[in-house]
């Protein structure tokens, strides 16, 4: 009885890993949808930044286009950090950053409207309210053709 427990639990946690939408394709990259990965021209990329000391990463992500109540996807645990980049399908999201420096960090969100085959950088700046919350906000800094060469 008590192995049969152990066998049924063992298989609902696998159950509940399986029905991820987000698998690492390179360390700290990940996929946020089903399936085999698709051609860069197809998908949209996130890219968190580096600015002015402030480190962007993701931490989780909902699919507006789903309706009802918003489901997030958790995107921490690969190697146990938040991923610096994402890659999405395209559709109207609600993406969480994770927004860090030595100091102190939040998870300001952002809404967008992502294209194929558009590579989007985004930054964000932590700040603290009145009452010693962490809070901030996330934008775009930079938005371009994913074929385009940067150098």
């Amino acid at each position: 009885m008590k192995t049969n427990l152990l066998l049924i639990a063992a298989l609902l946690a696998l159950a509940g890993c399986a029905s991820s939408n987000v698998s690492q394709v390179a360390p700290g990259v990940v996929q946020a949808y089903p399936g085999p990965a698709r051609e860069r021209k197809d998908v949209a990329i996130l890219k968190g930044s580096y600015w002015m000391g402030t480190r962007t990463q993701f931490s989780s992500y909902a699919d507006l286009a789903r309706g009802g109540e918003l489901q997030f996807e958790k995107l921490r645990g690969f190697g146990g950090d938040y991923p610096q980049e994402m890659h999405l399908l395209p559709g109207r999201y609600l993406i969480m950053t994770r927004c860090g420096t030595n100091t102190h960090f939040g998870f300001p969100g952002i809404q967008l409207d992502l294209r194929a085959g558009a590579t989007y950088e985004i930054n964000c700046e932590p700040g603290t309210g009145a009452s010693g919350q962490v809070t901030g906000k996330a934008f775009i800094s930079q938005q371009y053709p994913t074929d385009y060469d940067k150098r």
